[in-house]
């Protein structure tokens, strides 16, 4: 069976090297584990470390910092989210559209019998959410605000909607305090003065916590449009701006990547290097947000229901 890879032979260091090569996955012995995945952290490449994550504790240090020093937009929010400098996390709020008629009436995202509409499709606005908060499922739905497709009352062009989050829940873990997030999806949002689509108005998440506001703006495709994380202080009222994305100047080298960390198999965004999609395998309780917005219940195929 074919899947249309391309033959690659080279050695370590120049696979490593490789504009080809964008992930790593290292199942070398226990000792040699923390060797290559700071020669291939520092080449900005992707890497999954096979356990143990190395040889001892001052070999994992230097991944980590390694991994620090290279990662990409979304795993550095949850660096500095993880730490203590910014203190617990109070709210948050993301938000994710799409401009008036960009999406055709005929697009499947409208069609309540293939599970359509807003939230469904811009689904982000909870992944990022959860994943600023290291959480699982919510805890419950606070409330939830639909604007109904003009095409089809059953699906939500538009959806607003609070929910409660347990901080630090991802994995099944028991976590800390509960977090009160909002989120808001649209599909046809409205141009400003009924002209001008909210064309600046990527995908965005703000998360205050004690001492700071930290925002994340373009967190779907920071490593292909404009984006920067914004850490505003809540004392004195300065913010700081940093970007880390695929032709970023502060490398000082045109085309430089930044890597999404260092992963050992099965491991969380609880270590300080995670990648967004480990703890991200669910939509967070859509039907419980639909039955609150008084939306029906999305149909399941029919194959689905009798198993």
């Amino acid at each position: 069976m074919s899947v249309g890879f391309k033959p690659f032979k080279a050695n370590i260091a120049h696979a490593f090297g490789s504009p080809l090569v964008d992930f790593v996955y290292i199942s070398l012995p226990n000792g040699q584990h923390g060797k290559w995945a700071i020669k291939a952290l520092e080449k900005c490449k992707h890497v999954l470390l096979e356990k143990a994550f190395t040889a001892n504790d001052a070999e994992a240090r230097r991944v980590i910092e390694t991994a620090q020093r290279t990662v990409s937009a979304l795993p550095l929010l949850s660096l500095m989210l993880t730490g203590p400098q910014h203190g617990k996390v109070l709210r948050t709020h993301a938000i994710m559209t799409s401009p008036v008629c960009s999406i055709s009436a005929s697009d499947i995202r409208w069609q309540f019998d293939l599970a359509g509409g807003a939230l469904m499709d811009v689904t982000y606005v909870l992944l990022s959410t959860r994943f600023a908060l290291d959480a699982g499922a919510s805890l419950c739905v606070k409330s939830a605000h639909t604007r109904p497709s003009p095409w089809d009352e059953r699906v939500d062009e538009a959806m607003d909607t609070t929910l409660v989050y347990r901080e630090g829940s991802a994995e099944s873990a028991e976590g800390e305090y509960n977090v009160e997030a909002t989120v808001y999806a649209d599909m046809r949002r409205a141009n400003v003065a009924g002209l001008v689509p909210r064309v600046w108005e990527l995908p965005t998440i703000d998360v205050e916590t004690e001492r700071a506001v930290v925002t994340l703006y373009n967190f779907t495709m920071p490593h292909h449009l404009y984006h920067y994380i914004a850490t505003k202080d809540k004392a004195t009222g300065e913010t700081q701006y940093e970007k880390h994305y695929k032709y970023s100047g502060k490398t000082g080298a045109h085309g430089a990547r930044r890597s999404t960390g260092a992963r050992t198999a099965g491991s969380s965004r609880s270590s300080s290097t995670g990648s967004a999609g480990a703890s991200l395998r669910t939509v967070t309780n859509q039907s419980s947000i639909d039955q609150v917005a008084g939306l029906p219940l999305r149909p399941a195929m029919r194959d689905v229901v009798k198993q």
